[in-house]
């Protein structure tokens, strides 16, 4: 088993699998000076890699999940640890999606390619996760809630893809054409007065 991204989030991921059953992992890096996680890194030149070879992208970033997820071929897997509670069946989480300990995803809910459900967060029934998608520790999305694609940084995205946080709120689609395009202190004000309400 393949884990892309030597990190501390890498190694959250490791021990999910060891729980899950998987007795080996090679921790796989391109930095020059990856995080410290105990064992040996490996850069990504010297895999062979191909759609048979089982992988979990360790990396935190959204955005880099994404260009990763374009640039290997591998079979990428769910790491769902045992102390999460899920809607029966598995068929609607993602492939490569994380699942941390504690989280609870309701009936109905699909989750995309490559998420990030991190500790103890609660997902409502009938929600979209879309691919690429991280919900933080303890976070509380309540019912048919669609939250959209990925979002690291503030910077050059727009101001309604503002889905990563820990409080529960929420971004719906009504909101997106009244975001689009709108300068960030607008769109802030605009965020404010409604999460207000």
């Amino acid at each position: 088993m393949i884990i892309y991204g030597a990190s501390g989030h890498g190694l959250v991921i490791k021990d999910i699998l060891f729980r899950m059953g998987c007795d080996s992992v090679q921790f796989v890096d391109d930095a020059d000076k990856p995080h410290w996680i105990g064992g040996q890194v490996v850069k990504p030149q010297s895999i062979e890699w191909n759609d048979k070879l089982p992988c979990v992208l360790g990396i935190g970033n959204n955005v880099i999940r994404q260009k990763l997820d374009l640039a290997i071929i591998a079979d990428f897997v769910k790491a769902i640890h045992p102390n999460s509670i899920l809607a029966i069946g598995r068929d609607h989480i993602g492939a490569g999606t994380v699942i941390m300990a504690g989280v609870i995803v309701n009936t109905g809910t699909k989750v995309g390619r490559h998420a990030i459900l991190n500790t103890s967060s609660s997902i409502d029934h009938e929600c979209v996760i879309e691919d690429f998608v991280h919900v933080s520790p303890n976070a509380t999305i309540m019912r048919q809630r669609n939250f959209f694609k990925y979002h690291n940084r503030l910077k050059n995205l727009p101001a309604w893809r503002l889905c990563i946080h820990g409080e529960g709120n929420h971004i719906p689609r009504s909101w997106v054409e009244k975001l689009e395009g709108s300068d960030y202190t607008e769109a802030w004000r605009y965020l404010l007065i409604e999460l207000a309400r």
